[in-house]
């Protein structure tokens, strides 16, 4: 989906659509340790691996 109507902004567009996926696959792992965004931040702030932040 093209909400930007430009080429200019498909590497910023790809980047933004990679973090989505990325955040989608951690709350898909497991949705209750991980249902919002902040949580998700915080439950990576321990780990050394940060694959969604």
């Amino acid at each position: 989906l093209d909400l930007l109507g430009s080429k200019v902004f498909n590497v910023v567009q790809n980047d933004m659509n990679g973090n989505i996926e990325k955040i989608r696959k951690c709350y898909d792992a497991d949705p209750t340790k991980s249902h919002t965004l902040e949580k998700l931040v915080i439950d990576e702030q321990g780990e050394k691996k940060r694959p969604a932040t």
